[in-house]
């Protein structure tokens, strides 16, 4: 079954994005099988929440790759130097397990970028490029 509303977006705010009937019921269902009760008190709302964080977690089947990898820089200003960005925090969900996987992406703060520029040696010595390049990584 397809829950996204006609155009493709939909709306993550939990008082907007309605949740059918039995999306909750199954979200009920893996709560009672696991142990707990789902008709407790304090899992109430939990079958729409937990829908909902879904919907949210699984938005990019709904993007198209292309969109965002046909981005290009021609004013390049000439330069041919390495631009490496580190520490980029991923979030996913296993197909297999359903379960998240935390690890990059690009929208956390506290992400580093780091460029390099070769010149003389370093530029047309691959021996001498190595090295340093080497001896950067150790500091």
């Amino acid at each position: 079954m397809n829950y996204m509303p006609a155009g493709g977006e939909f709306q993550l705010d939990e008082q907007k994005l309605p949740v059918p009937h039995e999306v909750q019921q199954a979200i009920r269902t893996l709560i009672g099988w696991a142990g707990d009760d789902p008709d407790r008190e304090g899992l109430a709302d939990t079958p729409k929440r937990v829908a909902r964080a879904w919907k949210e977690y699984c938005q990019g089947y709904a993007s198209d790759p292309g969109l965002h990898l046909s981005r290009t820089f021609e004013e390049v200003g000439g330069y041919d130097e390495i631009v490496l960005l580190t520490n980029i925090p991923f979030q996913s969900h296993c197909e297999h397990h359903m379960a998240p996987i935390i690890g990059r992406g690009v929208k956390t703060h506290g992400v580093g970028m780091v460029t390099s520029r070769m010149l003389g040696c370093f530029l047309n010595d691959p021996n001498s490029r190595k090295e340093v390049l080497a001896l950067m990584g150790k500091c």
